[in-house]
């Protein structure tokens, strides 16, 4: 049996020179945090429509003391992202089919892209339902992994991902206590 080693040379994207090939570095969650500041920059939630994205967006507001908007679709968006700051905004689906409005996001502030749980959603839909969301979901979901900078996951109170936001910007910590209660409880209790 012949040994041959496997190709890897396609993986490799950017190769750096490495001063000290010996030396490491070892890294944990939230060494590294994003320049954010609740007074000049905005905060985007983004996802499928029925996500309960209005509330998490307001949850986020009140934890950070920022001001909560809903944008809508028949607004000048444009206009109305790019002169505003200390602001959490929940954008509507039909909003991120617009390059100049995601671009904005992006550079303006942090975007949450908020996880939709797609298998609960669809429970007790029709099957007209059930195909009408998931073609919308797989024309939105690209759209949102293109502008993200955190995700929240499903399954969690609005409350719950306003504390994961404040932690993923580095605004404040999570506690044991505030920690354990989002891993282990959902909207429902369980």
């Amino acid at each position: 049996m012949e040994n041959k080693k496997f190709d890897t040379s396609d993986f490799v994207c950017e190769k750096i020179a490495v001063d000290e090939s010996r030396v490491h570095a070892s890294f944990k969650k939230g060494m590294f945090r994003p320049d954010f500041s609740a007074k000049n920059n905005s905060i985007f939630c983004i996802g499928l429509d029925g996500e309960g994205r209005d509330d998490v967006a307001a949850a986020i507001a009140v934890r950070l003391d920022m001001q909560f908007k809903t944008l809508s679709c028949d607004c000048d968006a444009e206009s109305i992202l790019a002169g505003a700051s200390g602001v959490v905004f929940s954008v509507p689906e039909k909003l991120l089919y617009d390059e100049n409005i995601r671009s904005l996001m992006k550079n303006k502030g942090k975007v949450f892209y908020l996880m939709p749980d797609v298998a609960t959603l669809v429970q007790g839909m029709s099957e007209n339902e059930r195909v009408s969301l998931l073609e919308r979901f797989t024309s939105t979901d690209p759209l949102c992994m293109m502008s993200l900078h955190f995700m929240l996951q499903p399954g969690r109170t609005p409350e719950q991902q306003a504390i994961h936001a404040a932690e993923a910007l580095g605004v404040e910590a999570l506690s044991v206590s505030e920690h354990m209660d989002i891993s282990w409880e959902n909207e429902k209790g369980l």
